[in-house]
Parts: C-alpha cells; structure tokens; sequence
C-alpha cells in the first residue's frame, strides 16, 4: 500500500476530528444539558414545533427521520442488509475495519466507485449489531440511497 500524502493525512486528522473526537465532546456537553433518558417525551413534546422547522425546508428528510425514525422502514432496510450479506465474503478488510471502529470509534472507508465499500460497510455494521450495537441507517437525499451508517450502542 502506498503511503499518504501530507495532503491526505491531514484529510485524515480533520476527517477523525471532526468524526470521532467532537461528536464526543459535543455529546457529553450535551448529555449534561439534556440527560438521553429525557430526549424521547422532549421531541415529542417539542413534535408542533420540529415539525414547522421540517415544513419550513429549516429540517431536511433526512434530519427528521434522525429526530422519528419510522421502525418498520428501517427494520426493512436491515433486512436487505442481511439478506445481502448473505453473498459477502469476509475478508481482512472487514475484519480490519471493525477492529478500526472498536479501537477508534469511527473509520474512514474510500475506494474506487463500484468497489464495494457499501457493502463492506453494512457487513460490518450488522456484526456490530450482533454485539449490541443499534444501528440507524442514514441515506443523503442527493445522492443513493446507500448513504452513511450511524452506529450508537447503548448502556442497559
């Protein structure tokens, strides 16, 4: 494997930054203002007023779906996942990006289009799950519906 350039290792701090050490930092602020066990009946006391921001184009779809996701649509987005992981073969990749996301909390994955990152991604993320992690799939709306995958575990 080539070595990165200055330029693209630089891209990898911001891109691991930005990922992995200021969601945390934002989310224990956060935690601490607006306690997670509190965040369900506050959106949905708060539901008239999200709503106008989502009609007012202020919210996006996807921002929404984050806010109430609708269970069945992602229970049948997981279940292609599952059924297309069926034909994925594992490989050091796989095994190296789980590693990389438990070490590190996050993983940059690039490659070339068509070769299969999507698919890498999802495997990876449904093994997650098996270990107690939810998963949230979240789709860009300008762009295919393969989007990104937000992993969140959650403490009983």
């Amino acid at each position: 494997m080539a070595p990165l350039s200055d330029e693209e290792e630089n891209y990898i701090r911001l891109a691991l930054l930005l990922k992995g050490v200021s969601p945390r930092a934002v989310r224990t602020f956060f935690d601490k203002e607006f306690p997670p066990t509190y965040l369900p009946s506050t959106l949905n006391k708060n539901y008239n007023t999200l709503n106008g921001l989502f009609k007012n184009r202020i919210l996006n779809r996807a921002q929404w779906n984050l806010l109430f996701p609708k269970s069945e649509q992602i229970n049948e987005e997981l279940e292609n996942w599952k059924k297309d992981d069926k034909t994925f073969i594992e490989t050091n990749g796989a095994k190296c990006v789980l590693k990389c996301i438990k070490e590190n909390g996050c993983v940059v994955v690039t490659a070339s289009s068509g070769s299969g990152k999507s698919s890498l991604v999802r495997h990876v993320a449904l093994q997650m799950q098996n270990e107690g992690y939810e998963i949230l799939p979240v789709s860009n709306l300008r762009k295919s519906s393969s989007g990104t995958i937000q992993l969140r575990r959650y403490c009983l």
